[in-house]
C-alpha cells in the first residue's frame, strides 16, 4: 500500500492531502502537523470570513525567485478549480468586489467541511508532532545493521534516541 504524508496541516497541506487521497483511493494518506489543530490560519483569513480566492487571479499578484512557477501552478489549478474543489466539499460561495467567500461569511465553514471531507476520504491527522528529520524506509539501514520496515500501528517513526542505534516502534501518537 502506497503511503503519502503531508508535513503541515495548514490550507495547503489539507487540501494536498484530499487530492491526494482523492486521485490514490488505495494510498494511506496522513497529515503530519506540529500544533495541536489543524487550518488555524484559515480561521484568520478575511477578517474570520475566509477570502478563498479572488477573480482576478493570475501570475502577475505573485512575486517570488521564479515568477515562472506561480504560472504553472494556476495553468494547472485556477480560479475555475479553486471554485471546483471548493463547491466538491458542499461550499457555497459568494463574490464581493472580486473576492470569493464562503456564502456564509465564516471561515469556520470552510474549516469544517475541510475536515470533513479529510475524514470521509480516511486521512489520518497526527497533531503535535514536529518532523525534526525525514528518513526513506529502504528494509535494512546497512550502516548500523538493523532490519527496519515502515509498518506497525502509525504510518510514521521518530527518529533513533542513540545515534547508530535504530528503532522500528512507531513513536506514540494523538
Amino acid at each position: 500500500m502506497k503511503r503519502i504524508g503531508i508535513i503541515g496541516g495548514g490550507a495547503s497541506g489539507i487540501v494536498a492531502a484530499i487530492a491526494a487521497a482523492r486521485s490514490d483511493g488505495d494510498a494511506q494518506v496522513f497529515i503530519l502537523e506540529q500544533k495541536e489543530s489543524i487550518g488555524k490560519k484559515i480561521l484568520a483569513t478575511g477578517n474570520g470570513r475566509c477570502n478563498l480566492t479572488n477573480e482576478a487571479m493570475d501570475a502577475s499578484c505573485y512575486h517570488g525567485e521564479d515568477p515562472e512557477f506561480a504560472r504553472n501552478v494556476l495553468e494547472q489549478f485556477g480560479y475555475g478549480e479553486t471554485l471546483e474543489f471548493f463547491a466538491s466539499l458542499g461550499l457555497f460561495t459568494k463574490s464581493r468586489g472580486g473576492y470569493i467567500y464562503p456564502r456564509s461569511d465564516q471561515a469556520a465553514s470552510v474549516l469544517e467541511l475541510l475536515e470533513m471531507e479529510l475524514r470521509r476520504q480516511k486521512v489520518k491527522v497526527y497533531t503535535g508532532v514536529r518532523v525534526e528529520a525525514l528518513k526513506r524506509c529502504t528494509g535494512i539501514d546497512r550502516g548500523t545493521g538493523c532490519h527496519q520496515r515502515c509498518t506497525g500501528t502509525e504510518p510514521w517513526h521518530r527518529p533513533a534516541e542513540y545515534p547508530g542505534r535504530c528503532s522500528s516502534q512507531p513513536a506514540a501518537g494523538p
